[in-house]
């Protein structure tokens, strides 16, 4: 709604801070997954102020057994390559929401593909959504529009690897 104008930003960061603690709390006490042997790094898109996208999707990778960090939105491609490089992560997800971010989008992805590691990663956000000029033409590199759409891939990928 604060797209269209109708709550103000501060309303929506509200909102969105409230929303993330209650998942957290749900998360506690609902029934989780066995730990796996599987580690995930998830981030939002440099530059991005809405992080609840990338908090919802480290949450649930945890709630599905997995070793996750969530990296916000404070880092840049070249501590995200080193990141990379420092730790064994299985799959990277990153949230981007605004379209006006897809440019910095860009320049991360081609980071992390420069980085040489052979990492899975997966994109997500409102800016995915609707296309937002994102020309990508990776193998490792796949669009997921929904957390259902993102558990269908991941329990197909661990099945295949």
């Amino acid at each position: 709604r604060w797209e269209r104008g109708e709550i103000s930003v501060a309303t929506e960061h509200r909102v969105s801070s409230m929303v993330a603690h209650s998942l957290v709390r749900v998360l506690k006490v609902g029934l989780s997954s066995p730990r796996q042997d599987l580690r995930a790094i998830v981030a939002c898109c440099p530059e991005e102020h809405h992080l609840l996208g990338g908090r919802i999707v480290a949450d649930f990778l945890e709630w599905k057994g997995w070793d996750t960090q969530f990296l916000g939105n404070d880092w840049d491609a070249s501590r995200l390559r080193e990141r990379l490089r420092g730790t064994r992560g299985d799959l990277l997800a990153v949230s981007v929401t605004l379209s006006e971010n897809v440019p910095t989008l860009m320049a991360l992805l081609t980071s992390v593909v420069e980085a040489g590691r052979p990492l899975p990663v997966f994109l997500g956000g409102r800016a995915i959504e609707t296309g937002g000029g994102l020309d990508l033409q990776h193998p490792n590199i796949r669009l997921v529009n929904s957390l259902q759409t993102f558990e269908q891939i991941l329990e197909s990928w661990a099945t295949s690897r």
